[in-house]
């Protein structure tokens, strides 16, 4: 019963609109190659793009682990050793540093 009621919240929470109630800052970040959490997820979030404590962060060459490639990404991908890239480390920096 447990997995029924949390497959229920999941499926009928709105996160875009629970963080547009909220008071306080966030940032979300997408890797525009990442096929789990598509663009169109991503654009979702847009309607949150004139809050000023929220920011949005769209990667062109990142995946879903954050790790760079060309073309479109695929499951594969998932087995190479990578790291994030510095200036995805930056950007996270330079936001908290900017939170008051």
């Amino acid at each position: 019963m447990l997995l029924l009621n949390t497959f229920w919240y999941l499926k009928n929470h709105d996160p875009v609109k629970t963080l547009s109630e909220l008071n306080i800052s966030a940032i979300i970040m997408q890797g525009e190659r990442d096929y789990q959490v598509t663009i169109k997820d991503f654009e979702g979030w847009s309607v949150l793009s004139n809050k000023e404590n929220i920011t949005l962060k769209l990667y062109p060459k990142l995946n879903h682990l954050f790790m760079e490639g060309t073309g479109k990404s695929t499951p594969d991908e998932y087995n190479k050793v990578g790291n994030i890239p510095e200036y995805v480390i930056k950007d996270i920096a330079l936001w908290i540093k900017d939170q008051k």
